[in-house]
């Protein structure tokens, strides 16, 4: 037990720093978390269980070091915790459409049935996608919408939005807007079938 500070510290590995990092800014924040009132308290639940999960990881990581040497072992834990990335990029795969400086006060999202030209669609980050607006839409290409998550990233300059699902003409739409202007049920059905119609090959 008197070594017991001292074994932490020792024979550094990836996991091992990563652990006592995580540890010592998780705790603090953690119980901060649990102070404030309502859902808040629950992120001071969420971080004291991830220190939980650090603990455990950093015991594993301290007995294997007594037996693998640190530089090899840091190097299977890098390799581990890429495979562990990879898995999930593969499992949680998303597309996102990048407003952030975009200008107008409603935006609309389409989901293709495959008769409109889709959107430009590239490679973000993994496995995930970046899909280029069109002035003030964007049409989402059928199989982004059946393998990825989508999400949208609001202008800067919208104090606070609104989005409301619709069906209109067969095509399943999402319309933003901010809250400079407020759009009633009849204006968005004309402003979403109009821009349908100009855009339909």
């Amino acid at each position: 037990m008197n070594n017991f500070p001292g074994a932490l510290f020792t024979k550094p590995t990836l996991f091992s720093v990563l652990s006592i990092l995580g540890i010592c800014i998780g705790i603090p924040f953690g119980i901060y978390e649990l102070t404030l009132d309502g859902g808040q308290s629950l992120g001071g639940v969420l971080l004291l269980t991830g220190v939980l999960f650090l603990i455990v990881i950093l015991a594993i990581d301290r007995g294997l070091v007594s037996k693998i040497k640190p530089l090899k072992l840091s190097l299977f834990e890098l390799l581990f915790a890429l495979v562990l990335l990879g898995f999930h990029q593969t499992n949680t795969k998303r597309a996102f459409v990048n407003l952030d400086d975009y200008k107008e006060n409603y935006f609309i999202l389409i989901y293709n049935k495959g008769d409109l030209m889709d959107s430009k669609v590239s490679f973000k980050f993994m496995f995930n996608k970046a899909i280029e607006p069109n002035k003030n839409y964007v049409v989402i290409p059928k199989y982004i919408k059946k393998e990825y998550d989508i999400g949208v990233s609001l202008p800067k300059s919208w104090n606070s939005s609104e989005m409301r699902p619709e069906y209109i003409n067969g095509y399943k739409v999402e319309f933003y807007n901010s809250e400079k202007k407020v759009f009633s049920e009849k204006e968005i059905n004309a402003i979403v079938k109009k821009l349908i119609d100009q855009i339909k090959p």
